[in-house]
């Protein structure tokens, strides 16, 4: 949870930064605005985040609305004590300020690795899978002439496997609501669906691929899909000789 200190239009012509380092873990951004705030009144406070993992550097900049409480604050809780871990407060004045130290100091920010993650994770569509391989291809025919282009001949195999969706038999148990003579137990890895009559009654299809990839022509060119961990136009530029 974000502090929410500090109103859009209030003035922070006269205000004082308080640089706090080394606090315990758990000591955040809305647990400093309640305890600084027995000073005096706390506008802003921006606390320095890992931004791969978003975790804590236990190093803070807290703003105060009036200079003088926050060198007051500076001196009262310089070497305090707290958790096992010694609290250094200093006050740094405006001159000495990093710019754009405030800036978005409100904002919610998602980890790095929570959005890689979110990404490799979604679901890819077929054309746009398509589209990726049309252009990995399109790099490594360029790669290939370039390295050509400096005696380097490099051959490897392009794996082109066709699109298939996911048209595996599925387990499902239809249960009958008018029968009540007996009590199947669902079996492991089985969808459990309700029998209806009528016009609801239920109708089973096999699914199908919603799009039909065209296959690749790859007849003249016979190397990998996946690149090597190295760029290949990048250690070809160095093998190239240099102009004087």
């Amino acid at each position: 949870m974000r502090p929410t200190a500090g109103r859009k239009g209030e003035k922070t012509m006269n205000c004082g930064v308080l640089f706090v380092r080394g606090f315990p873990h758990g000591f955040y951004e809305q647990q400093m605005l309640d305890y600084f705030s027995q000073f005096g009144k706390v506008t802003r406070v921006r606390l320095l985040r890992s931004r791969k993992t978003n975790k804590s550097k236990r190093v803070a900049f807290i703003e105060f609305l009036n200079e003088e409480v926050a060198k007051i604050a500076a001196d009262s809780m310089n070497n305090y004590l707290m958790f096992d871990c010694i609290l250094k407060c200093k006050f740094v004045p405006k001159d000495k300020l990093p710019p754009k130290l405030f800036h978005r100091w409100n904002l919610k920010r998602t980890p790095s690795v929570v959005r890689h993650k979110r990404k490799a994770n979604a679901s890819t569509k077929p054309e746009n899978e398509y589209r990726s391989r049309i252009k990995k291809l399109k790099s490594i025919y360029k790669a290939r002439e370039l390295m050509r282009s400096f005696g380097i001949d490099y051959e490897c195999t392009v794996i082109n496997n066709d699109f298939k969706g996911d048209t595996s038999p599925k387990n499902v148990l239809i249960i009958d609501s008018s029968d009540e003579e007996f009590d199947f137990k669902t079996p492991p890895h089985t969808r459990k669906i309700a029998k209806l009559k009528g016009e609801r009654a239920l109708k089973i299809v096999q699914l199908k691929p919603q799009l039909d990839i065209p296959k690749l022509n790859l007849s003249k060119v016979n190397f990998k899909l996946s690149l090597p961990k190295f760029n290949l136009l990048t250690a070809a530029i160095r093998c190239s000789p240099r102009s004087v």
